[in-house]
């Protein structure tokens, strides 16, 4: 097959990638996507403070907590939004083809990126859960993908004069992962490891490739300066109030820790979703160790590296109490790319060595559970797709609000179709104090028990039924909301 034919093969497959993402951009996320609320809140509440500023002119970061875990994301969506209009759908097309053109873009330089796509897609962009949060308006599959890309800058082929040329490429696409959303602020030691790595071997024939790194290291604590300086300094106390909440009480305690881990690895790695590559993983990553410390392709084994580490790097998360999907995005993109690279240079390995060609079948195997298991849970969330979410931002498209807001949780979410200010209320948190004499909202959107709140009008002995002039009730999936037309003032 032609370098020329391999590319049109490519280009075919990334456009039925984006297809396969249609019929979803407008669902509300699949009921089976994550135990919490967030699938479903966090897209308005991400993007909630621009789309103020784009309505109403005016920003102000202490509104909600989301400038300060996702800064550039936030920024990133304003010119979508204000272009094309701030809808939901236009939000979730500006997750999908951008970052997936930037994938492509980074893959169309080498060779062994190219055809690595061919086995990545179907199997690692095609999971269940990276597939599912590809199109949805939130920070965690773009902050992979920059991640990705990174690797593999790192593993390109770089000359004498291209070495600051990749360096800085490798230090901005992980420092843009890390912008994107703070929580991904630890991928910063993957270049730092690398570099030890390699420098330790720098007398085997690594001399650009610890050199890259050096420059890679030196650029991205620059960026990291610029960072402190330019929006951690000046947001300093708020950054503080911000992080201590979300990052208090987040890990078992050391002598739960095991039975925590335990639990998470038979629940989730083993449960319905993930166990097939779950068990792919433990023999494949084992297999792609031995074929990294053989003669194998250098490209696959900077590659097979850089993804091991930033694993490595994913793992604390397990010790988490509060694990909801999308905090483990990084985890699976990284052990599926994992699987998805060993079975690539399987497959290249048996079809380019004869003595191998009769082994072609153990690859191709793995690679059709994975992928006909891929396809079966597409089916699944394809037929279990509900509108409830785009229904309430219909009916609240009907109505002018002024300037008083639309305010609780699940607000943001709700209101895309809407120029009204929006902003959540949590308890002891956000927005909790003098709700209905000094905030006065039009509308406000609460679940029936108020969960989403954490009780913030009940623990103020506010019964926030008995200010409202009407009550309308929705449900998204087995959420019940109540949505409570305020009384004037």
């Amino acid at each position: 097959m032609t370098k020329t034919s391999t590319k049109w093969l490519l280009l075919l497959l990334g456009l039925t990638y984006l297809l396969l993402q249609l019929p979803f951009i407008k669902a509300d996320p699949d009921v089976e996507i994550s135990w919490s609320r967030g699938a479903n809140t966090d897209e308005g509440l991400h993007s909630g403070q621009i789309r103020n500023y784009i309505h109403h002119g005016k920003f102000d970061i202490t509104e909600s907590d989301n400038f300060i875990k996702t800064p550039l994301f936030g920024a990133y969506l304003y010119l979508p939004l204000l272009w094309l209009g701030s809808s939901l759908s236009v939000a979730r097309w500006a997750m999908v083809f951008p970052f997936f053109a930037m994938l492509l873009w980074v893959a169309w330089r080498n060779n062994y990126f190219r055809n690595f796509l061919f086995v990545l897609m179907p199997i690692a962009l095609f999971e269940y859960s990276t597939f599912n949060f590809a199109h949805f308006s939130l920070a965690e599959m773009p902050s992979n993908y920059f991640i990705l890309s990174g690797i593999l800058f790192f593993a390109h082929s770089i000359s004498k004069h291209q070495i600051w040329k990749y360096a800085f490429l490798i230090a901005l696409f992980i420092s843009i992962a890390f912008l994107l959303k703070i929580q991904f602020l630890y991928i910063i030691l993957l270049p730092p490891i690398l570099f030890v790595f390699y420098f330790l071997k720098r007398k085997t024939g690594n001399g650009i490739t610890w050199k890259v790194l050096l420059y890679t290291n030196i650029f991205l604590v620059l960026i990291f300066i610029l960072y402190i300086l330019l929006w951690y300094l000046p947001n300093k106390d708020f950054f503080n109030y911000v992080m201590v909440d979300q990052t208090t009480n987040r890990f078992a305690k050391l002598p739960d820790l095991f039975n925590h881990v335990k639990a998470i690895h038979n629940i989730i790695f083993l449960g319905k979703y993930l166990a097939p590559f779950t068990i792919a993983f433990y023999f494949l990553f084992p297999l792609g160790i031995f074929l990294s410390l053989k003669k194998s392709n250098t490209t696959f084994q900077k590659i097979f590296i850089g993804l091991s580490i930033w694993w490595l790097l994913e793992c604390h998360k397990i010790g988490m109490t509060y694990l909801p999907t999308r905090y483990l995005l990084g985890f699976i993109f990284s052990m599926s790319a994992i699987n998805a690279l060993v079975i690539f240079e399987l497959l290249r390995l048996c079809l380019e060595n004869k003595k191998y060609k009769k082994w072609i079948f153990i690859p191709t195997i793995v690679f059709g559970i994975l992928f006909v298991f891929n396809i079966y849970n597409y089916k699944n969330a394809f037929d279990r797709r509900t509108y409830s979410i785009r229904q309430i931002n219909q009916y609240l498209s009907q109505f002018e609000f002024g300037e008083r807001p639309i305010i609780g949780a699940w607000a943001p979410s709700l209101t895309w179709k809407t120029n009204a200010r929006s902003y959540p209320v949590w308890g002891k948190y956000f927005n909790d104090q003098e709700v209905l004499t000094q905030q006065k909202p039009v509308i406000i959107i609460s679940e029936v028990d108020e969960n989403d709140s954490n009780q913030a009008y009940l623990n103020q002995g506010i019964q926030i039924d008995q200010h409202a002039d009407s009550i309308k009730y929705f449900q998204i999936h087995h959420i019940k909301l109540k949505l409570l037309w305020m009384k004037d003032l």
